[in-house]
């Protein structure tokens, strides 16, 4: 999540003095020299992330230059019409661009967070304007979301115990109201007896 952050702040200059690389950004054009009737397609594609033999063909040309590049597809291909064959692409290195993160310093956070503060004006205490509290939030909310996931997962198994053992076909959002109440009572009982409602799960 962090790297998602740095991620989003990112810059993309354009790359002029030296031929392409793994991990560079690239503008191509390509066509299938196999078609006749197929057209240039132009995409944007981060070297590193694509078929093995199309990112080795890529690595080392310069922008403006064109070349084949044969591209075998596995035999389990999702495109049928594709499968276990060899197409050569024209290639044409359209724009070569690379990504610069920003360093990830207190100062960056504060700027990308907090911006420019009025003279005189002081920070409320739960502002993000250092890398720890920026982990700190980002670790919060992840322990979160993942309780919340949880909660849910009780109960939709709770609600499944239930209807599983009910004989009576009731409409589902009584059963939901019923759940939501019993589900309440339960947990105030478990917590009399010291049980969590995990260890109860396990057990019924």
């Amino acid at each position: 999540e962090l790297q998602r952050i740095v991620r989003r702040h990112a810059e993309y200059p354009h790359i002029t003095d030296r031929p392409a690389a793994y991990n560079d950004i690239a503008v191509v054009e390509t066509r299938n020299e196999s078609d006749q009737d197929d057209e240039s397609h132009r995409d944007v594609a981060r070297i590193g992330e694509n078929f093995p033999e199309f990112d080795a063909g890529l690595v080392g040309m310069s922008a403006g230059e064109e070349k084949i590049i044969d591209v075998s597809y596995p035999d389990d291909y999702a495109s049928e019409e594709l499968r276990g064959k060899t197409v050569p692409f024209r290639t044409t290195l359209v724009e070569l661009r690379e990504e610069k993160l920003p360093e990830l310093t207190d100062e960056w956070v504060k700027q990308v967070f907090v911006g420019e503060l009025p003279e005189g004006d002081e920070l409320p205490p739960d502002t993000i304007d250092t890398v720890d509290k920026l982990r700190g939030r980002i670790r919060r909310e992840l322990e979160r979301v993942a309780q919340e996931d949880a909660d849910k997962q009780m109960r939709n198994d709770l609600l499944g115990k239930v209807i599983e053992g009910s004989t009576v076909c009731f409409p589902s959002t009584m059963v939901e109201e019923r759940v939501a109440s019993r589900l309440s009572e339960l947990v105030s009982e478990l917590k009399s007896r010291q049980v969590t409602l995990e260890e109860f799960l396990q057990k019924t």
